[in-house]
């Protein structure tokens, strides 16, 4: 029996509880039929709530965070030359739903986000005291995860993926000022990241994720003649904690 109950032991990695039963047994203590079945029922217990708690299935969570990031502007502005090259800022809260498979240790699936807010810039005086306002008023994601658990409940993953976000423009100090209503306020682009994954209970998963967006360049076009015409390049990177319902 004590052999077995040895063997049982150490497949829970309890050496602890076999170092008593070897120091019991090397001195001729006759160690209790409720002792060790007390010990294999908390090894047991161990083991059992670490199995309870996982990755996969599908979820659903919310989402907040804060990024920062540039925007740089070329082009013509009352019939000049325009450039504002500025840093954005700023905060944002979401929601996302999707679906993680599990195979051999290896976790992977896909998520799709909603973020509304996000990193803007209110303008400052520019080239001839035109200045502008820029806002990524709200983004769509659909991207791809994949990873492994590092520890027990513990998962590091990547994503890569697409994003579609909706910007907005406004001139100031021109005598075309104006929003721009053209597909210079629609953006598309990539996402990519890499984070943490943490089970704190079978339902419960939260996460901490740097993830970098590249919605490329746009132009904006607005205002009556001269029209005003800028070509916006817009990156940033975000800190992005979320929280997720396992169903």
């Amino acid at each position: 029996m004590w052999p077995a109950r040895v063997k049982v032991l150490a497949a829970c990695g309890r050496w602890d509880i076999i170092g008593v039963l070897i120091d019991e047994q090397l001195g001729n203590f006759d160690v209790s039929y409720w002792t060790n079945l007390a010990a294999g029922a908390v090894c047991a217990g161990l083991a059992s709530g670490a199995a309870a708690q996982g990755f996969d299935g599908p979820y659903f969570g919310v989402t907040v965070g804060g990024a920062t990031g540039s925007v740089d502007a070329t082009g013509t502005v009352n019939g000049g030359a325009f450039t504002g090259n500025e840093d954005l800022s700023g905060g944002f809260a979401g929601l996302r739903g999707g679906y993680i498979f599990e195979d051999d240790g290896l976790f992977y699936g896909f998520e799709v986000t909603a973020q509304f807010g996000g990193p803007g810039y209110d303008g400052n005086a520019q080239t001839g005291g035109v200045a502008y306002i820029f806002d990524i008023d709200e983004r769509y994601e659909i991207r791809g995860i994949i990873g492994r658990e590092v520890s027990d409940n513990l998962l590091f993953f990547g994503s890569l993926g697409y994003t579609h976000a909706e910007t907005s423009t406004f001139f100031t100090g021109t005598t075309t000022t104006g929003t721009d209503g053209s597909a210079g306020n629609s953006r598309d682009g990539f996402n990519i990241g890499v984070g943490l994954a943490r089970a704190f209970s079978p339902a419960l998963v939260g996460t901490a994720e740097i993830v970098y967006t590249d919605l490329g360049t746009a132009t904006y076009v607005g205002g009556a003649a001269p029209v005003n015409t800028v070509a916006q390049d817009v990156s940033f990177t975000e800190l992005r904690l979320g929280l997720n319902y396992r169903f």
